[in-house]
């Protein structure tokens, strides 16, 4: 079914935080056995297609990173099973959206598009299509990938089909809240005589003051600060939401919507991270620093905070920066991460939502057949011998299964120069971050399973603390709303290390966006579009 055309152009992307970290730990595994495999083993290539006299069909897809899947034998194989010859248009994470928008404006859309974001413009113009409700039950893995994701299911109903297939980084939904975690020095909370885990922001400011003034390190020299953050990410600032607003959504207020970050509940933080930068409990350098940079801070004894990625992958990479400063002490004795903290006493603990927008949409230039065939082979990926051919090669050359259990052959480092095919194709459906965290049924993890347990006591709290914005609001675009080419990450980060006070500051800055910047004109057209959906 196709979306009638409307004044709604392009959507806006819903930010999202990609790291490739996350599914590229288990790459230095070494050759060695799974602990859980399908009883059996899969066909050979030549097996499987023995009887199958399909015709081959020619199948196009635009992904980071891809290579030509005829240059080794792992794209060979799926092109041989599958019965397909595949084109393959390589993404720069720098310049994909142009790299589409090109190819949109040529009419030559590839069937498979990657994408963050689904693209309301594209579908406008007629070069989208969706998958037919019956073609989509003959594949209930891919089914079950599509119904259980929070973004592709707001898509899917604003359009009346199945227009998009999500690329998850966990197949299971391990997270509904944002990966930021407060990461903290529990060895300096002892040093500094506070027993008690900090569960509110003051609680918190009173830490990171001690961290500051106290001598948490014990060295006696004035050299410690707080908290280290990369100031110019829009992930740095994960308190936000804990003083009740995420200004990364469109919130509802006075019976308008309003982009998050016009709202005046962000005064409160933004005195807040003020305050920490004027009494030098912040990292004077916060808006210079990189992600390497901050660690360091925390490893090497500089600051006693760090906002940062807490998944399993993240923290495995941070302790073994402490570990690497620090020989000889032990990183779950001196690191923690805070549960979600409160406003205040009379306040639940709240932080961002997760939503994950990354995903595939199809060409409208792709027939019936050439879409069947292309979600026959994507449903495969995802059963346990897709899997299987997904973490460890070809079956004989680079693993076996015996007795329902994997034993490789080969060793990531070495599949992955065997076969360039390989991680991009891995990737088509989702960026396997489970098995990072230690539920993924096929591969196991690398990482210290005391590691994994610190991560996914953190992740419960933080899920169970997430707030529930509504999806199908922050979907709306209109032409206005297009328009919008404000960076409030940057904008707030001035205002925190700037010497205006931060309400005075602030309400400067949104009265210049809502009239110079064209706020006003999208937030008319966001309501009225909202409004007319009962939102």
């Amino acid at each position: 079914m196709k979306r009638k055309s409307s004044i709604w152009l392009l959507v806006a992307a819903l930010v999202s935080v990609f790291a490739l970290s996350a599914c590229g730990e288990n790459n230095k595994e070494s050759a060695s056995s799974s602990p859980a495999a399908s009883a059996g083993s899969s066909a050979t290539t030549s097996e499987t297609n023995a009887n199958d006299d399909r015709k081959v069909l020619d199948l196009s897809m635009a992904l980071w990173e891809v290579n030509d899947w005829n240059g080794d034998a792992y794209g060979k194989f799926f092109q041989d099973k599958f019965k397909i010859n595949m084109k393959t248009i390589q993404l720069s994470w720098n310049e994909w959206t142009n790299q589409l928008n090109t190819l949109a404006a040529a009419q030559d859309l590839p069937n498979y598009i990657a994408t963050y974001g689904f693209n309301f413009q594209y579908n406008d113009q007629g070069l989208l299509r969706s998958i037919p409700d019956d073609m989509m039950a003959k594949y209930p893995e891919l089914k079950k990938m599509i119904d259980g994701s929070v973004y592709a299911s707001a898509v899917n109903e604003m359009l009346g089909g199945y227009y998009y297939i999500p690329r998850p980084e966990s197949l299971t939904g391990l997270f509904k809240a944002q990966k930021t975690y407060v990461y903290y020095r529990q060895d300096w909370m002892k040093n500094v005589g506070i027993t008690k885990v900090p569960e509110t922001v003051e609680e918190y400011y009173q830490l990171l003051k001690a961290f500051k003034e106290k001598d948490p390190d014990q060295n006696g020299l004035d050299d410690t600060v707080g908290l280290t953050i990369v100031g110019t990410n829009k992930d740095a600032y994960p308190l936000f939401p804990m003083f009740g607003i995420d200004p990364s959504k469109w919130v509802k207020e006075d019976g308008k919507w309003i982009p998050g970050y016009m709202s005046s509940l962000n005064i409160e933080p933004l005195k807040y991270y003020q305050k920490l930068f004027r009494e030098k409990l912040l990292d004077p350098e916060f808006l210079q620093l990189s992600y390497n940079d901050a660690i360091s801070r925390l490893a090497q004894g500089k600051a006693g905070s760090m906002h940062r990625d807490g998944d399993s992958a993240w923290l495995n990479n941070t302790f073994k920066a402490f570990k690497e400063a620090n020989a000889n002490t032990d990183p779950m004795e001196a690191l923690a991460i805070l549960p979600p903290l409160k406003k205040d006493e009379n306040s639940a603990p709240s932080v961002k939502q997760d939503i994950s927008d990354g995903g595939t949409m199809i060409s409208a230039n792709t027939s019936d057949e050439q879409l069947d065939r292309l979600l026959e082979m994507l449903n495969w990926m995802l059963t346990d011998e897709g899997q299987r051919v997904k973490f460890y090669g070809l079956e004989g050359v680079d693993f076996k299964v015996e007795d329902g259990k994997v034993t490789r052959l080969v060793d990531d480092e070495e599949l992955n120069k065997k076969y360039p095919s390989k991680n991009p194709i891995s990737f088509m459906n989702d960026w396997s971050i489970d098995v990072d965290e230690g539920v993924s049924t096929v591969k196991a993890s690398v990482i210290p399973q005391e590691y994994i347990a610190l991560s996914t006591t953190a992740r419960e709290q933080y899920n169970a603390a997430a707030r529930q914005d509504n999806l199908i609001a922050n979907l709306i675009v209109t032409p206005a709303k297009m328009e919008l080419a404000i960076n409030w990450v940057d904008s707030f980060a001035q205002i925190i290390g700037g010497k205006e006070d931060a309400e005075t500051a602030f309400k400067k800055l949104t009265e210049e966006w809502a009239t110079k910047k064209g706020v006003n004109k999208a937030i008319e057209e966001v309501t009225a579009e909202a409004n007319k959906r009962g939102l």
